[in-house]
């Protein structure tokens, strides 16, 4: 990956080789254009630029990092409920303490609490009750 947008396929590996190459020629015939000016290169993909390197002091380009594009979302607000369920059933102290935890998780406000009984939460909850662990009459007198 290249200036956090654009892949290089059909690359070689050299073990032993202490530097990356890149091939202007396969650049160009994948439909990108290479602009040199004065010590910058500049390598742009349907008008927008993908890769930028610089000359050091031996007239070698060295790669550029490129800006990263920030993206904002807000978080849609969802039912406490879908967030128990997405968690495998976690109790709901633990789904509304997430919502201060992570980014991106966002609850209802001004909803009444989810007072639904959770079907898979209780049958999970249910044991079968097996006799032999009962503890049995014991003797009152000898040999009885």
């Amino acid at each position: 990956m290249v200036g956090n947008n654009y892949m290089l396929e059909d690359v070689l590996f050299i073990p032993n080789f202490s530097v990356n190459l890149v091939s202007a020629r396969k650049l160009t015939k994948r439909g990108c254009k290479i602009t040199l000016d004065d010590d910058i290169c500049s390598v742009n993909k349907e008008g927008q630029e993908v890769i930028r390197a610089k000359a050091d002091s031996s007239d070698i380009y060295v790669l550029l990092p490129m800006p990263k594009a920030l993206i904002t979302t807000v978080p849609k607000e969802e039912d406490p409920g879908l967030w128990h369920r997405r968690l495998g059933h976690l109790h709901m102290a633990g789904v509304k303490a997430l919502e201060s935890m992570a980014h991106g998780v966002a609850f209802q406000k001004g909803q009444k609490e989810d007072t639904a009984v959770c079907v898979p939460c209780v049958e999970g909850k249910q044991h079968k009750h097996y006799r032999r662990h009962d503890p049995v009459a014991r003797m009152t007198r000898r040999l009885e």
